[in-house]
């Protein structure tokens, strides 16, 4: 029964350090983990451009269809 009770300050203690820390955590991948950059115009043709395909949709959107 002594046990128990010297157990429980344990957990509350790793709950205490725990939880901020699993929050450092979660926070440093969602900030570490975002969208890739934008490709300049100049990129290689086998990678996507969204400034090359802009300017390609602005000569392809010129008149309704």
């Amino acid at each position: 029964m002594t046990e128990k009770s010297l157990d429980a300050p344990r957990r509350v203690l790793a709950g205490v350090l725990g939880l901020p820390a699993l929050g450092v955590v979660m926070f440093a991948a969602t900030m570490a983990d975002g969208p890739p950059r934008p490709l300049p115009v100049d990129a290689r043709p086998e990678e996507f451009s969204a400034a090359r395909t802009l300017g390609r949709l602005g000569r392809f959107a010129t008149e309704p269809r």
